[in-house]
């Protein structure tokens, strides 16, 4: 266990009592540690000259050191105590805390800390032990899955919508060898299908919108285009999900403030959610669990989760949002990713809107406009200076220029495995 020291402030000596505080460690016997009495072997006159920053150090702080000693005895800690500044505390060993007494120990839970592993994590006494779910595969570092590589020729694959074209990007920002582009008057979002090898977006027009689909081969080229007619006015819709089991689409109309599917076609189409919603945004599924989420940031700011034919609605966040602009989902981890487009952080939540972090918040993730997750990483799009970034999800330090594409919009991970069957 790691101990927190707390804020520093500018004062030499406080910082220095702070930098050796560690080091001191005091078992119930009441005894020096050996680490500490090894250093004041080197150093064995106190008011000696030309001793070095370290032994002075020592022996300026030592007297105030030993006065604490009696109080590690009374804490009669069922592990240790250590001197920090200038009060003393119990700590254990790795793997467990502090229990609410102050000086036993007991087994820390590492599995209900975000980001210790990438899946599956099971807490065992005094550790844990990750795992991947089928279809990944543990790596070196014991923590992260990587998916497999199934089919070997279809690598993973990054499409963008970038106002006028749909690009194919490997996920290390180059470009497919088959440059891929799909002409259109502005294109918003995208999704797709993976098993029917379909990608499919929405086309603003002067008039109306369209929702056009197209193949996908398997070195990244796009062909025999077509057209779904949809039943219902389309004019004010700029985002969708597809649901990959049953092809239904869901689309959110921001004007109409309203969310609603239809099915393959568009020959039948149903208004799921009207009410209490003011500004909807974002849409995601995840047809396993049977959920659908969006993000609504009109009279309340919040995304919400609720049954995909819209019922059992429920807020899984409602607080420390602004304006909560775009979704992805951690089908496998049952999380909900966000980015506030007016707070300026990218935001994670689980299903049942608890264990909420942020990610990365701050000018680096300003003005984002679509995201997506795989494995470890996020991948955004930026709608003010053109960048595609990967951002690592458990480290928000670990950020990634991959690609300079000007009007970039929806982004999507194209792989068998970011749709479960």
């Amino acid at each position: 266990m790691v101990l927190n020291k707390g804020d520093h402030d500018n004062n030499d000596d406080e910082d220095a009592f702070a930098n050796i505080a560690e080091k001191v460690l005091i078992d119930n016997a009441v005894k020096i540690s050996d680490g500490l009495i090894e250093e004041l072997e080197q150093c064995p006159v106190p008011d000696a000259i030309g001793l070095g920053p370290k032994c002075e150090t020592l022996h300026l702080f030592i007297p105030q050191i030993l006065q604490l000693f009696p109080n590690c005895q009374q804490l009669n800690c069922h592990y240790k105590c250590a001197v920090v500044r200038n009060t003393t505390r119990c700590y254990c060993e790795d793997g467990f805390e502090v229990k609410e007494d102050g000086r036993s120990c007991k087994d820390q839970d590492e599995c209900a800390v975000y980001g210790t592993c990438s899946q599956t994590c099971i807490n065992t006494y005094g550790s844990y032990a990750c795992s991947c779910v089928e279809g990944y595969i543990m790596q070196p570092n014991n923590r992260s899955c990587k998916a497999k590589n199934e089919p070997t020729d279809r690598p993973p694959v990054l499409l963008i919508a970038n106002s006028e074209t749909i690009e194919v990007f490997y996920l290390n920002g180059s470009k497919m060898a088959t440059l891929s582009s799909v002409n259109g008057n502005e294109i918003h979002t995208l999704d797709f299908i993976y098993n029917e090898d379909m990608i499919c977006w929405i086309e603003s027009r002067e008039s109306s919108n369209q929702l056009k689909c197209i193949q996908i081969t398997k070195t990244g080229g796009l062909t025999d285009e077509w057209t779904i007619n949809i039943l219902q006015s389309f004019h004010n819709v700029q985002q969708m999900a597809i649901d990959w089991l049953t092809k239904n689409l869901y689309f959110v109309d921001h004007v109409s403030d309203r969310i609603y599917v239809c099915n393959y076609n568009g020959s039948v189409c149903v208004t799921l959610i009207d009410l209490e919603l003011h500004n909807p945004k974002a849409i995601a599924l995840d047809p396993i669990a049977g959920k659908l989420f969006f993000t609504d940031y009109g009279n309340v700011a919040k995304v919400e989760r609720c049954d995909m034919d819209g019922m059992n609605r429920t807020r899984i966040i409602d607080s420390k949002t602004e304006q909560p602009a775009a979704l992805a989902l951690d089908l496998v981890n049952k999380l909900v990713y966000w980015i506030d487009l007016y707070l300026d952080y990218v935001g994670v939540v689980d299903y049942q809107g608890k264990n909420r972090h942020t990610i990365i918040q701050g000018r680096q993730v300003r003005h984002l406009y679509g995201i997506t997750v795989f494995e470890d990483y996020l991948y955004t799009t930026n709608s003010d200076n053109f960048n595609i970034i990967r951002i690592n999800r458990f480290n928000g330090t670990d950020i990634h220029l991959l690609i300079k594409m000007e009007n970039a919009r929806g982004i999507r991970i194209y792989q068998k495995r970011t749709q479960p069957t």
